[in-house]
């Protein structure tokens, strides 16, 4: 052998984010002058590199070059033992290469994220969040979710309160949030709460979230009480006032024309036929001073609207839904959002409305998402609402559907009233 090459310190240890350097000593033992090339061999060859990359050496004459270790901070550097070897290639005797091999060993670390979706929910006595807890760290890790209000008007709990997360990994909790008291009227309230993740070595993860309690009663259905009460009294009046006012003046002017023809029959010798009885004993009102007719105008009728707009998109494509449009002679009001992504698909979905973009989802955060719109979405004429995916990569395929497919949907439901 003419080529001899020698890891000074075969083994490393290096924190992804920084670097190490072990030195490579090469000695020419051949009879020649030899160039040599070097470079980086194995799992770590990716994010190591030799300097100088080439050496030229006399016959009995040695060199020693650096070995640098720069692995990145990110999950896919995983803690433990990496091994590699640097490749010593003669240039006029390749065949008589050397390979001296070590071992790097990756330093854990640990970066967690979260999220919490809706940042503000709504509702009279309960509430829904979702929070996703992301793993960027090289080794698993332990999560524990705490949830605290200031006032203590809310019963907080989470499923699963504890779990693991594995490197480069995501997992999903639910947050049930239920208030303590109803809010029977009045207001809206606005109720404050701090979600906390803990894990196992990182800092502690402060999120502050919202839930706006809406009460029993709204303002709208004290409107529509007081109407109906009104209506009812205005009825009754009218009753007891002109409407039966003259139902008792015809029914006593009947009587009085019945006792007149029976006098007359009684006095007479040729009998007098009695006028025929009417084809109804009720009264039927006209449009006099007296007896006034009240016409009650039609009432506008709303419609129910639940309607899932679908969208596939294979990986790295862009593809819409079918759009849902308002009908000529309706508007249609737009009040929840339910964001659906059962695969776990990572990309972007957009709900477009009348041709702008109006919000945003980064899939990779969320499986389901319930969305309460404080102002409803209306759209009228020849306006419409679609689903756009921009799919990075598909999660696993739901049963009997195909690999790498993107698969979103967005559940909408609202009313549609008649324009005007």
């Amino acid at each position: 052998m003419t080529t001899v090459a020698t890891i000074l310190a075969n083994r490393v240890q290096v924190m992804p984010g920084t670097q190490a350097v072990c030195q490579l000593e090469i000695r020419n033992e051949g009879s020649i002058v030899e160039s040599y090339q070097l470079d980086v061999v194995g799992p770590a060859a990716g994010w190591a590199s030799v300097e100088p990359p080439a050496v030229s050496l006399v016959p009995g004459d040695s060199a020693v070059v650096s070995v640098t270790f720069h692995p990145p901070r990110a999950s896919g550097a995983r803690a433990g033992e990496v091994p590699f070897g640097v490749r010593v290639a003669p240039s006029n005797n390749p065949e008589l290469g050397v390979v001296p091999e070590g071992v790097i060993e990756l330093m854990p670390f640990t970066d967690t994220a979260a999220e919490l979706r809706p940042q503000t929910s709504v509702g009279r006595s309960r509430a829904r969040h979702e929070l996703a807890v992301d793993n960027r760290g090289n080794v698993p890790t332990q999560v524990q979710i705490e949830a605290s209000d200031p006032d203590d008007l809310l019963v907080i709990t989470a499923a699963p309160a504890v779990f693991d997360i594995g490197s480069d990994q995501a997992r999903f909790a639910t947050l049930n949030v239920k208030h303590r008291k109803r809010l029977w009227r009045g207001q809206p309230e606005t109720r404050r709460f701090r979600v906390t993740v803990h894990t196992a070595d990182g800092p502690p993860i402060a999120l502050d979230a919202a839930t706006v309690q809406q009460p029993v009663m709204s303002r709208a259905a004290i409107r529509a009480l007081a109407a109906l009460v009104l209506l009812a009294i205005a009825g009754l009046a009218l009753w007891f006032g002109p409407v039966k006012g003259a139902i008792s003046a015809a029914a006593k002017e009947a009587v009085g024309q019945q006792s007149v023809i029976a006098q007359k029959n009684a006095s007479s010798d040729t009998p007098i036929a009695s006028p025929e009885p009417s084809a109804s004993t009720e009264p039927t009102p006209s449009a006099t001073p007296g007896n006034p007719v009240i016409a009650t105008p039609a009432a506008k009728v709303t419609v129910p609207l639940r309607f899932r707009l679908g969208v596939n998109a294979s990986n790295g494509a862009s593809r819409g839904s079918q759009q849902l449009r308002a009908p000529a002679s309706n508007t249609l009001v737009l009040t929840d959002f339910f964001v659906q992504n059962p695969q776990g698909d990572e990309g972007q979905l957009d709900i477009v409305v009348n041709g702008q973009v109006i919000y945003v989802y980064q899939l990779k955060n969320f499986r389901n998402d319930e969305f309460h719109l404080l102002s409803p979405i209306e759209i009228s004429g020849n306006q419409s609402i679609f689903v756009r995916t921009t799919c990075v990569k598909a999660g696993a395929p739901l049963p009997g559907a195909g690999a790498n497919v993107c698969r979103e949907g967005l559940l909408v439901t609202g009313y549609q009233r008649p324009k005007g």
